[in-house]
């Protein structure tokens, strides 16, 4: 459960099969993936985290981040930075 807004809701839970390589072997390990309100929920020792990200729907900020990654000069970089994703 998590609070919000000053109410207690429940974690939605769904069981994922995960495919994890050993040499040429390929197994499907079951997990449990955990979503709330603000978005995925990422479980560990130290409690359990949502994560939220604003610009989750805009396409041209991957555009952005890729173009600028491969910038190869200041100019370039700078041309990526106007996509403004």
């Amino acid at each position: 459960h998590y609070r919000l807004d000053g109410a207690w809701r429940p974690l939605q839970a769904q069981r994922v099969w995960l495919k994890v390589r050993f040499g040429p072997f390929v197994l499907p390990i079951p997990k449990m993936a955990y979503r709330a309100v603000q978005g995925p929920v990422i479980v560990n020792k130290s409690g359990a985290y949502a994560i939220r990200y604003a610009g989750a729907d805009q396409l041209r900020m991957i555009e952005e981040y890729y173009r600028l990654t491969r910038a190869r000069d200041f100019a370039e970089w700078q041309k990526a930075l106007a996509i403004q994703g």
